[in-house]
């Protein structure tokens, strides 16, 4: 099957169920492109992030995060909850700690 004009209600409709296989392969594969070639500069300060399966910390993999700083190639987050050693006692509290990443182990939250 050839797929082409492939839309988001077609796929929710039935209309492509013999080819669903063969669109999440292409899915998969395209966001792959796109995650690796993320740059810095595709982020800003204050946005939010959540880590995607590329993280090598797998208890991370769709922990949120939001952007605050920038160091060259990398990106400096804060985790939004404390989650193991990425935690942080401030004033008394738990808070999330700040982490260093490569921007292809984050996606943006929308």
């Amino acid at each position: 099957m050839i797929l082409t004009d492939i839309t988001a209600a077609g796929i929710a409709a039935g209309d492509y169920d013999s080819a669903l296989s063969q669109i999440l392969i292409a899915a998969k594969e395209r966001q792959q492109e796109l995650r690796l070639s993320r740059k810095v500069s595709d982020f800003g300060i204050g946005d939010v992030v959540r880590f995607n399966d590329f993280c090598g910390t797998k208890y991370l993999h769709g922990h949120q995060a939001h952007v605050v700083g920038i160091r060259a190639k990398r990106l400096v987050v804060k985790l939004k909850n404390p989650i193991g050693k990425h935690a942080a006692l401030v004033d008394g509290k738990w808070e999330g700690s700040q982490v260093v990443v490569p921007p292809s182990i984050i996606d943006l939250v929308n």
